[in-house]
């Protein structure tokens, strides 16, 4: 039987530490986003589903920055799962478990369902003790209108910053 993720995913992922979860109105910024972040450390990433983009988001990702492992979320249904699976989508996020999903006939695909947390700076260690990697939009700047190049220095900043807490928790 196949891995749910696949192992050197999961071992690139699990080395980061974080999954940045972005929501992203415009298809056009994604590829910059996900620079910046690849440039600060961070090298996983879920677009969530809440954009009508999202999937075209996640296409231009997958087709333009090669060091960033690219997910969506929240996946609740299989026809999403489905979606998620023809758009490149190398991982899914879900809140939590819908058994529909995990039945789904997709689920031989190969994507991995990443529980969302309320992480924050102060609780990332407990969270990283439990946990290879942790997960949360909180983590990462909102647009700031049309200062795109102040937006992608802030995530950059943002991500490093990620980073450094979660190799002084690793030691």
């Amino acid at each position: 039987m196949r891995p749910l993720f696949e192992p050197e995913l999961s071992r690139q992922t699990s080395d980061c530490g974080i999954v940045a979860v972005l929501i992203l109105d415009r298809v056009q910024d994604a590829v910059s986003v996900a620079r910046s972040l690849v440039a600060g450390g961070v090298t996983t990433m879920e677009l969530t589903l809440r954009t009508p983009v999202a999937l075209e988001a996640l296409k231009a990702v997958r087709a333009e920055e090669p060091g960033m492992i690219a997910g969506v979320g929240t996946i609740l249904t299989p026809d999403q799962l489905k979606l998620a699976k023809e758009s490149g989508a190398q991982f899914g996020v879900s809140p939590g478990v819908n058994p529909r999903v995990l039945a789904a006939p997709y689920l031989h695909l190969g994507i991995k369902f990443v529980p969302l947390g309320g992480l924050n700076p102060a609780n990332m260690a407990t969270y990283l003790a439990k946990s290879q990697y942790c997960c949360d939009r909180r983590l990462m700047a909102s647009a700031e209108g049309p200062n795109q190049s102040r937006w992608l220095e802030r995530n950059h900043q943002l991500a490093r910053q990620a980073i450094a807490t979660i190799k002084s928790i690793r030691g």
